[in-house]
């Protein structure tokens, strides 16, 4: 066992060996307070969960049962991590929780969650480069690769509903909202292409490019065959987190998006048709941790708050925030604060059920695992959970890559079609930089592509 303070999470990751598994949590901005900490682990077991995520996951995992935290390094005391499992959801699975809502045949084809168990591992402190391990006997950190990232290969990318369908569909939206039925809508498409080659070094290449807040790798194996597939999530969102000691609850919804390069952060600071779509999320994100926590104890702790989450050369968005918070009962356990706050509020509208209803109808595909959620849940109930946004599923030949935007009564369908495709810059920026990569003359443009 040894450790390498110099060696960045994504050079872990890149050197980890090929024949041990991987299950990882990615912070790209280590000196920011929201992006500070980093995960490798080799897990001990994957389960792939089928139908009902509530009952299953209730009897792999119990936070509400907290079991003792192996000591670390002193180093390490302040780490938000430890023994736990590393947990995805589908969003089909979220929704699967509200009765008035009606499940997709076809979502059935696909998992409703995996889940990781993670022993032993190691943390990264963003802030000081220094890797600490967690657990018995964990692995031994990579020495740095002397070869380069894994390779892989990225076909032509399309759109699984094209720009004319989803410009009808965002009109049909407004419809329902013009006659009452919802405020807000998230509507969403697919983007695809075949992919071959290193499901980790796509994730480091994604993760280099958008420097996630919330980044998240898991990878396992289906049928007989063994297939590979995996995860790989450059998210900026938080979803929900857990501090077990201080029973503090804490979402971080985002609406309202602009290109970094062609907005500058007064220009969405003073969008009042932004800021109303990130109130209304807002309210809904105080009502869903509400069900769960101390009556009194939900605030908003910031209203809005104008984010960059861009590459290293300020090429990427800008993301308006609020942060919500709240007391989590001691009645009530960190599973079923999950429980009634999914799916997330973000990425669903208001009202919530009425919105998931509309996005039943008019979503021409399931959503999978993007805009469910991927993250950590620990042995003593801390839990820290991302919305699985900017966020690619991939198999052995192909890769799936969902983009989306909240719909309201003034949305221009054009430009909210503009908006999901400035969401889709990481994997773009990706396939036009990748050497082996035959994407360039179509990813910036997939309206153009056959659908």
């Amino acid at each position: 066992m040894h450790s390498l303070p110099t060696l960045s999470p994504l050079e872990a990751i890149d050197a980890w060996p090929q024949s041990h598994p991987l299950v990882a949590l990615y912070s790209g901005i280590g000196s920011h307070d929201h992006s500070r900490w980093s995960l490798l682990a080799n897990p001990s077991q994957v389960s792939v969960i089928d139908g009902d995520v509530k009952a299953s996951l209730a009897t792999i995992l119990d936070p509400s049962r907290p079991q003792p935290r192996p000591a670390v390094p002193e180093l390490a005391t302040t780490a938000p991590f430890g023994p736990g499992w590393l947990i995805a959801i589908s969003y089909e699975a979220a929704t699967a929780l509200e009765p008035a809502v009606q499940p997709r045949p076809e979502s059935a084809k696909s998992p409703a969650a995996i889940v990781a168990r993670i022993s032993r591992g190691w943390i990264h402190d963003g802030q000081t480069g220094s890797w600490v391990p967690f657990g018995e006997n964990p692995p031994a950190l990579p020495a740095p690769a002397r070869h380069a990232r894994p390779g892989f290969e990225i076909g032509p990318i399309t759109t699984a509903t094209g720009h004319e369908q989803f410009v009808r569909t965002v009109e049909r939206a407004k419809t329902y909202i013009r006659d009452g039925d919802v405020y807000q809508v998230n509507l969403s498409h697919p983007l695809r292409s075949h992919f071959r080659g290193s499901s980790r070094g796509l994730f480091t290449a994604l993760a280099s490019t958008a420097r996630p807040w919330h980044g998240a790798y898991l990878e396992w194996t289906e049928g007989d065959r063994a297939d590979m597939h995996a995860l790989a999530s450059v998210s900026p969102e938080l979803f929900l987190e857990f501090d077990p000691h201080t029973r503090i609850v804490r979402a971080r919804p985002m609406k309202g998006t602009r290109n970094s390069g062609e907005a500058h952060p007064t220009e969405l600071d003073h969008s009042e048709k932004d800021r109303a779509e990130l109130n209304m999320i807002i309210d809904l994100m105080r009502n869903d941790i509400g069900k769960s926590c101390v009556l009194g104890s939900v605030r908003v702790e910031h209203p809005r708050t104008i984010e960059t989450h861009t590459d290293s050369t300020g090429r990427g968005l800008l993301q308006a925030t609020g942060t919500v918070s709240g007391i989590l009962r001691h009645d009530r356990s960190p599973l079923e604060l999950l429980w009634n706050a999914l799916p997330p509020g973000s990425i669903t509208g208001a009202p919530k059920i009425r919105a998931m209803q509309i996005i039943r109808e008019l979503e021409a595909h399931p959503r999978g695992f993007y805009c469910g959620c991927i993250g950590y849940i620990g042995n003593d109930g801390r839990m820290a959970l991302n919305v699985a946004i900017r966020t690619a599923t991939l198999t052995d030949t192909t890769i799936e890559y969902p983009v989306g935007a909240g719909i309201v009564a003034d949305s221009d369908p054009e430009s909210e079609w503009n908006e999901t495709m400035a969401k889709a810059w990481p994997i773009i920026r990706v396939s036009e930089s990748h050497p082996h990569a035959r994407s360039s003359d179509h990813a910036p443009d997939p309206k153009k592509a056959t659908p």
